[in-house]
């Protein structure tokens, strides 16, 4: 894209040290202006509406006559200088601009209903203020480059667009200095464009001035739930900011990147469509995931993501928002809205969860009893590191793996987890029909929080609670098998009798799943620890009884009913003899 296509006046790469308290992070502005000359001049009934006399006084000869939209501005942080963000806007020259603008991306799927939303907005006379909201890594920069590149918005707003990179400026001043460089306008000399001072309050101001001229449009895109200002704000995509991908335009997306250099075999393609599944169809993540295809094949790049994870997401040069998703989130969500203390903790508890916390005003203070998170998960959201939807709290794969491998949960908190999760099942409805819905929406939390205790070396006896309500679930039986291997596995103290209930446990549910060969070798361990001598306890005599009993329902299930036979007399007999009949 040409720098004269489209004016951002975001932030969006501007990370100052300091944080912006505020709701949300602005990262991006865009301004389209129609002038009908560089040199016109601004009527001085619009001229009283800025509270600074200073502010673009050079621009008296300036008429804003026509349309006019401003595509981004942002007013996010500067992180220090190795982030190749410069500090000093006195030295930013036009060249740089344009050295930083990036171009119309020329892979952009799925997201035409998105576009034509962003035109809609912008070429009606009622709405004139766009916010395209969102995590890192969604696109959201790419999104306005498009609709500034629309045939509608175009013919609107003719050559009058304008595109300034919101990482070079810090604040409302030298966001006004890009404005003029790039805009070619000039101020009068010893003049300050803005009065300098907060940098939130300043780009806000700057903000809703610029909104005050009546044929001015602006786009923002930004981290957060809101717009910033005054403003009224239309929000492209749904309350929670623009989505993820859908799998089809995704896929379409991945195979984009990949291009010549994707081998395509037999299973390659549902192995593409479980990798991004794990990426959970997040824009940055397929991008820089499908350039590994250019040096490794498809299998590859799968067990590089299952082994390294979101270290993967980046390419060999310097970390930046578009370039690696762990500087999106570590650099800029984490640093610039001072995620830490009991916040970050949060956040690394919430991460843990691979559903997130479901209808979670109610159960949020049932899992931390006591705490009051309510500021710390109103940070959260700001950040966009966590997204609230359907009532539900959760974090996007690209985040959850970076957080859960940088700041991974604390073993307090895993033992909230625990007591909320061993207590939950109880809580459910009796009505299987009714409660399957509702534990389906905790059943991974359920699996990776219990194998976690257990592979810590943790107590057995709330795993074991857990379990014997998941099998009144069919549905279940494949996590309830799992959670016995591994208690069998890492409990070395286990008594005797403990072990042959959950093996003749583990035999049933392999024969609800259709494992018949491996529910028999299982049913063949238990009968060697059993005891069909004459005289045997009665608890011994039960244990037979169900060892025979499951044993009658695999061979019925395979229709050898003269064993199915033979077995329902045996587990008679034993049953008989424990007075459990």
């Amino acid at each position: 894209m040409k720098k004269t296509a489209v004016q951002e006046f975001g932030l969006e790469d501007r990370r100052r040290e300091i944080a912006i308290q505020e709701h949300g992070n602005v990262e991006n502005i865009a301004s389209v202006s129609s002038f009908s000359s560089l040199d016109i001049q601004i009527p001085e009934e619009q001229m009283q509406t800025f509270s600074s006399p200073y502010f673009f006084t050079g621009l008296q000869n300036n008429d804003f006559s026509t349309k006019a939209m401003i595509t981004n501005v942002a007013g996010n942080l500067i992180i220090k200088d190795e982030t190749g963000l410069f500090s000093d806007t006195e030295k930013i020259t036009a060249d740089m601009i344009a050295s930083v603008t990036p171009a119309l991306p020329s892979v952009f799927k799925g997201r035409e209903e998105l576009v034509t939303q962003g035109v809609d907005v912008l070429c009606q006379r009622t709405l004139r203020f766009l916010a395209i909201l969102g995590a890192g890594g969604m696109g959201k920069t790419s999104l306005p480059l498009h609709i500034m590149d629309s045939d509608l918005v175009k013919t609107k707003f003719s050559g009058r667009r304008y595109f300034i990179p919101c990482e070079l400026f810090e604040d409302a001043e030298s966001l006004v200095l890009g404005l003029i460089h790039v805009m070619e306008l000039t101020i009068q000399e010893n003049r300050t464009p803005l009065n300098h001072g907060d940098s939130r309050i300043g780009v806000k101001n700057l903000l809703e001035k610029i909104a005050n001229f009546e044929k001015v449009s602006l786009i923002i895109t930004m981290q957060g739930p809101d717009g910033p200002g005054d403003i009224r704000w239309e929000k492209l995509g749904d309350k929670s900011g623009i989505p993820t991908l859908l799998p089809a335009p995704a896929k379409v997306a991945f195979k984009a990147f990949a291009s010549n250099n994707l081998q395509i075999s037999g299973d390659s393609e549902s192995q593409i469509d479980s990798l991004l599944c794990q990426l959970e169809y997040v824009p940055l993540a397929i991008r820089l995931s499908a350039q590994h295809i250019k040096r490794v094949p498809l299998k590859a790049l799968i067990r590089m993501w299952e082994k390294d994870k979101t270290s993967i997401l980046a390419e060999p040069t310097k970390p930046g928002r578009l370039t690696s998703v762990s500087f999106s989130i570590a650099k800029l969500s984490i640093q610039i809205f001072r995620v830490e203390g009991r916040t970050l903790k949060l956040l690394s508890a919430i991460s843990f969860l691979p559903d997130g916390i479901s209808f979670w005003v109610e159960y949020l203070h049932q899992m931390f009893p006591g705490e009051g998170l309510n500021f710390n998960v109103s940070t959260l959201l700001d950040s966009s590191l966590i997204n609230v939807q359907n009532e539900g709290m959760r974090t996007l794969a690209p985040v959850r793996e970076h957080i859960h491998s940088q700041y991974p949960i604390g073993q307090n908190d895993l033992n909230q987890f625990e007591g909320f999760y061993a207590q939950f099942p109880e809580n459910i409805p009796n009505n299987n029909m009714q409660a399957q819905p509702l534990l389906q929406l905790h059943i991974n939390n359920i699996e990776k929080l219990f194998k976690a205790q257990m592979s810590g070396g943790h107590s057995r006896a709330s795993c074991i609670s857990a379990m014997n309500i998941l099998q009144k679930f069919t549905k279940f039986d494949s996590l309830s098998i799992g959670l016995i291997d591994l208690i069998l596995e890492r409990d070395r103290n286990i008594d005797r009798d403990d072990k042959v209930e959950l093996e003749l446990k583990k035999a049933n549910r392999l024969r609800w799943v259709g494992r018949f060969k491996d529910a028999e070798a299982q049913e063949m361990s238990v009968k060697e620890c059993l005891n069909e001598e004459v005289d045997i306890s009665q608890s011994e005599a039960y244990m037979l009884g169900r060892y025979f009993y499951i044993l009658r329902g695999i061979y019925y299930a395979q229709a050898q009913y003269e064993g199915t036979i033979d077995m329902n007399l045996r587990a008679q007999k034993y049953f008989v003899e424990s007075k459990n009949q």
